[in-house]
């Protein structure tokens, strides 16, 4: 009974692999291409756990969290006056929301 319930939720996972895939190549499509010295207009938003932004060497330097297991750590570096670097980076963490709701009552 166990090996089934096993069977059903790695086919779900993998599904779910699938149809995120999907998604992230429409959203590639729907992206206009950006015209030649002009910054990236989209926002980086930091979530998962683990996630963390920090000054290394004179550089921005931010590692994503994680969401799911097995995932690979990934690290952005950015530039003073690089244009990839976003004009808004929003850490995004449920649980200082909650520690910030709790210590203002």
């Amino acid at each position: 009974m166990h090996q089934s319930s096993n069977i059903i939720e790695n086919a779900s996972n993998s599904e779910w692999a699938i149809q995120s895939e999907n998604w992230i190549a429409v959203l590639g499509k729907l992206q206009k291409p950006r015209k030649l010295r002009e910054r990236n207009p989209n926002p980086l938003i930091l979530s998962g756990h683990g996630n963390s932004m920090r000054i290394d060497k004179g550089t921005l330097l931010i590692k994503e969290g994680f969401t799911h297991y097995p995932q690979k750590a990934i690290e952005r570096r950015y530039f003073k006056g690089d244009l990839e670097l976003p004009k808004t980076v929003r850490r995004q963490n449920i649980w200082h929301r909650w520690l910030r709701k709790l210590a203002e009552h």
